[in-house]
């Protein structure tokens, strides 16, 4: 599921939602959408699609003709099987806040600071790190064959 909900004249809201069984591949994130599955026993293994529950949200604000930002955060959550390996990637999670200035038709400059963090199945291991980010972006634009 998601949507854009527009708030007032400056603001859109964005959220996503998304839930299933091997779909890993479609997120940015995420490893391989199949584990291993242990019996009992430990004498037989299975190829079982892993749960993933992914969510986004987002608030992008216009101050002015010139001036936007955007802040949010995501998350992916992976139940893990069974026979995982304990380092296996079992949770992310991602928040943002930019300010973009458009000083002309065409050209966006900014900077961002974002954090991240990643959780293991279940070594114990987890690691955050933030960052900053400045950009600079361009469109070109060129018309090819004939007409106004």
């Amino acid at each position: 599921m998601s949507s854009n909900l527009k708030i007032g004249p400056a603001n859109v809201l964005r959220l996503q939602l998304v839930h299933g069984e091997g779909i890993e591949n479609y997120m940015n994130d995420a490893p391989a959408d199949v584990g291993i599955e242990v019996n009992a026993t430990a004498t037989a293994f299975d190829g079982v699609p892993l749960p993933v529950t992914g969510s986004v949200l987002f608030l992008d604000h216009s101050w002015n003709s010139k001036f936007s930002t955007s802040i949010g955060y995501s998350q992916l959550i992976i139940e893990n099987s069974n026979g995982q390996s304990a380092d296996a990637f079992h949770l992310g999670q991602y928040a943002l806040a930019n300010l973009l200035y458009t000083p002309v038709p065409n050209a966006t400059m900014g900077i961002e600071t974002g954090w991240e963090r990643r959780e293991n199945n279940r070594d114990g291991f987890a690691i955050e790190n933030w960052h900053v980010q400045a950009s600079f972006k361009y469109n070109f634009s060129i018309k090819l064959g004939g007409g106004d």
